[in-house]
C-alpha cells in the first residue's frame, strides 16, 4: 500500500509540471498519453463514488456524463442532460426491445427496424420487421411484415403476411393475402384474398382495377408467375413465368415453367407442362 501511495504522489507531482495527467498504478509506470486518469492494477477494481438516489439527485450542477453508483437498485447511472437540467441514465445493454434505438412494442405489437411501424396506433396485434416495414400502418391489424419495405404503404388493411424485399409495398386496404417473395404483389393496393409466392409474382396485380370482382382470388407461385396480371381474376399459376403475360383473362390454371405465358386476355384455360 506503501508502495501505491508513493507511485502515486510522484507522478501527481510530475504531471502538475508537464502533462497535468495522473496515473495509479502499483507499478511505477507512467499514465498513457491519451489519458487524464489512467488506473492500473491485476489485483484490485475501482470504486465510483456510491450513493443514494436522493443524495444523486442532490447533486449540485451536474456536469453531463458525471458517473454514480445508486446504492438502492445497484446500478450505475450517468447523467445525459446537463448541468442545469439533468436526466440520469441506467448505464446497461438492452434488455428489452424498447430499450433498442430501432424498435418498440406496443401492447400486442412488435417492430423491428428503423422506422417499422412508425404511424402504427398501438395494441394492433401486427409484427414487423425489417427497416421502413409497416411504417405508414396506422389501424391494421394482424399483419405481418418481415423484410425492408414489407408492407410499407399500409394504413388499414388487417390479415396481411409479407415476406421479402418490398412484398405487398403498395397495399394500402386489400385483406387476407399472403406474398413470399422480393416484390411480390408489389402494386396490389385495395385487392384481397391473393397468394403470390416467388420473386415479383402477381407484381402488377389489381393496377387499374376498379370493379369488386377484379383481380381477387388470384394464386401464383413461381418467380414471376401471373407477373404482368392487372384485373384477370380467379387464376391459378405454378411455375416459372408461368401466365406471365396475363392482364385480363380469368379462370386459367397453369402448371410448368412458362406454362400459358403469352395467354393475354383468354379464360377458362388449362395448361400443364412447361411452355
Amino acid at each position: 500500500m506503501k508502495k501505491t501511495i508513493f507511485t502515486l504522489a510522484v507522478i501527481i507531482g510530475l504531471s502538475t509540471m508537464s502533462y497535468a495527467q495522473v496515473a495509479v498504478t502499483n507499478d511505477g509506470s507512467m499514465p498513457d498519453n491519451s489519458a487524464m486518469l489512467d488506473v492500473k492494477s491485476t489485483e484490485k477494481g475501482m470504486l465510483v463514488p456510491r450513493m443514494t438516489a436522493a443524495q444523486r439527485d442532490a447533486i449540485a450542477s451536474p456536469a453531463s456524463g458525471l458517473l454514480v453508483f445508486v446504492t438502492d437498485d445497484n446500478q450505475f447511472y450517468y447523467n445525459q442532460g446537463t448541468a442545469a437540467s439533468p436526466s440520469w441514465s441506467v448505464v446497461r445493454g438492452a434488455q428489452e426491445i424498447d430499450d433498442l434505438s430501432d424498435a418498440k412494442s406496443e401492447s400486442n405489437s412488435l417492430f423491428l427496424g428503423n422506422h417499422s411501424g412508425d404511424n402504427d396506433d398501438g395494441n394492433n396485434y401486427n409484427t414487423a420487421v425489417g427497416v421502413n416495414s409497416l411504417k405508414t400502418n396506422t389501424s391494421g391489424i394482424r399483419n405481418s411484415a418481415f423484410g425492408t419495405y414489407s408492407m410499407f404503404k399500409n394504413t388499414t388493411a388487417s390479415g396481411n403476411s409479407a415476406f421479402g424485399y418490398a412484398s405487398l409495398y403498395y397495399n394500402q386496404s386489400g385483406y387476407s393475402n399472403v406474398a413470399v417473395g422480393v416484390r411480390s404483389l408489389y402494386k396490389n393496393t385495395d385487392r384481397s384474398n391473393l397468394v403470390a409466392v416467388g420473386d415479383s409474382a402477381l407484381f402488377n396485380n389489381g393496377n387499374g382495377a376498379t370493379a369488386s370482382w377484379q383481380a381477387v382470388e388470384n394464386t401464383a407461385v413461381g418467380s414471376k408467375a401471373l407477373y404482368s396480371n392487372t384485373t384477370g381474376e380467379s387464376n391459378t399459376a405454378n411455375g416459372y413465368h408461368a401466365l406471365y403475360s396475363n392482364k385480363d383473362g380469368y379462370a386459367n390454371t397453369a402448371g410448368g415453367s412458362y406454362a400459358l405465358y403469352s395467354n393475354n386476355d383468354g379464360f377458362y384455360n388449362t395448361a400443364y407442362g412447361s411452355r
